[in-house]
């Protein structure tokens, strides 16, 4: 049995569907990792900020030079994908592997992923409308940082998220990437989803 990599925008339904097919693993008999890189991701930026020159030299000028900004994020994500792949790598020789996180593309996925070990599925909503989604954020969201952020804020954010839904789904066209439209329907398509993943992990 593959391990499943899910990625994709934020608020699209990666942990509802990751912890729904961890589930149905678990029922098959099958050991699991449930895994979010989120929380990898703030295991990191943790590790960063307790470095001396965080402290004493780029958090009090980050605001001030942007470029440092940057430079601190892509090296943040750098340490993070190269973790990330050896600890998962090694984790599926003794269990499936359910990982869901939105800090890769499709491209970097497909490069960094053997097939021979992982399917990746991606997420997004890219047929929602603005109003739509900032509704279900509001009513669904509970001290977020989607739902702290004020509706012009988060209109911005929306917006920002459907439009990296379409070209997700574009490179998923690209690269024969499943790609799970929860624009309407949220439940029923993870759900649909979920009760192939059987065959879709054999």
């Amino acid at each position: 049995m593959k391990s499943l990599i899910i990625i994709g925008v934020a608020r699209s339904g990666k942990s509802t569907l990751a912890t729904l097919v961890a589930q149905r693993l678990g029922m098959a008999g099958y050991p699991v990792s449930l895994m979010a890189g989120d929380a990898i991701m703030g295991g990191i930026h943790d590790m960063h900020k307790s470095q001396w020159n965080y402290a004493y030299v780029y958090r009090p000028i980050k605001h001030l030079i942007p470029f440092l900004m940057r430079r601190y994020h892509m090296g943040v994500h750098h340490h993070m994908m190269a973790f990330l792949v050896r600890f998962l790598k090694e984790q599926a020789a003794t269990s499936v592997v359910v990982f869901e996180g939105c800090h890769l593309s499709v491209p970097m996925a497909v490069k960094l992923f053997d097939p021979a070990v992982f399917r990746i599925v991606v997420m997004g909503y890219p047929n929602a409308t603005v109003p739509e989604k900032m509704a279900d954020i509001r009513r669904y969201d509970i001290d977020t940082p989607a739902s702290r952020r004020d509706n012009g804020e988060l209109a911005q954010y929306v917006q920002t998220a459907i439009d990296t839904s379409r070209n997700l789904e574009q490179e998923c066209r690209h690269y024969s990437i499943p790609f799970i439209d929860t624009s309407t329907d949220f439940n029923a398509q993870i759900q649909s989803f979920a009760d192939q993943i059987m065959t879709f992990l054999a």
